[in-house]
């Protein structure tokens, strides 16, 4: 054999023993894909929270970037308020909250989750932080029809019974924070708001329509 060929075959012989095996079909090649599309999307992400300090990328109008990892629920906590603090009020951004737990249920009830805190007979503020997701870009109607609490989407609250905030939002996941605090002794009528859009039925939220960020 001339050495080049003998060469060439010296360093083929590991490649083609590597290449024994049968060729993957197209399923198991699309899912070897998929996985590491998963890896270098869960790479992106990292690096976007760590970016933001932890936070949700925003989009457009305020919007959480859609590919940030959001399930149904949000985040609720509860502060109590001593000192005479109006528990109506929003507490101070760098208080710490005296518990603070997921939720996906039907109301946004405060004494509920006073109780559950173990604060029953204190006067709470309770806040929820989620985020309504928006399809399509219109002009959409946040109605409120709470006896108490407010309600803001971004830079907007409404806190009185049957008013209405309209805003045009784009695509994406907006921020949304209820608030309902409960006095000592006394049980509160959870807040209720709805979203219409142009031509549709109001759409009841709660705090299972929200949508959260994962936790790791």
């Amino acid at each position: 054999m001339k050495p080049f060929l003998l060469a060439f075959s010296i360093l083929a012989s590991p490649l083609l023993a590597q290449d024994s095996s049968p060729p993957l079909t197209t399923e198991e090649r699309l899912s070897r894909i998929e996985q590491q599309i998963a890896v270098l999307l869960e790479e992106v992400r990292a690096l976007r929270r760590e970016q933001n300090g932890g936070q949700p990328t925003p989009g457009p109008g305020g919007s959480v970037a859609v590919e940030e990892r959001l399930v149904p629920g949000c985040s609720v906590k509860t502060f109590v308020r001593t000192g005479g603090a109006d528990p109506a009020s929003p507490p101070p951004s760098k208080v710490t909250p005296s518990d603070e737990r997921e939720d996906t249920g039907k109301l946004f009830d405060a004494f509920t989750h006073r109780a559950a805190a173990g604060y029953a007979n204190e006067a709470v503020t309770v806040l929820w932080d989620g985020y309504v997701r928006i399809t399509e870009k219109d002009v959409y109607e946040f109605i409120f029809t709470g006896y108490q609490g407010q309600v803001r989407i971004g830079d907007q609250v409404i806190s009185q019974r049957d008013t209405t905030t309209r805003l045009e939002l784009t695509p994406g996941y907006h921020p949304v924070q209820v608030l309902d605090f409960v006095s000592p002794f006394n049980r509160s009528t959870p807040p209720a708001f709805s979203i219409k859009r142009s031509g549709a039925d109001p759409l009841p939220m709660t705090p299972g329509t929200l949508w959260r960020i994962e936790s790791n």
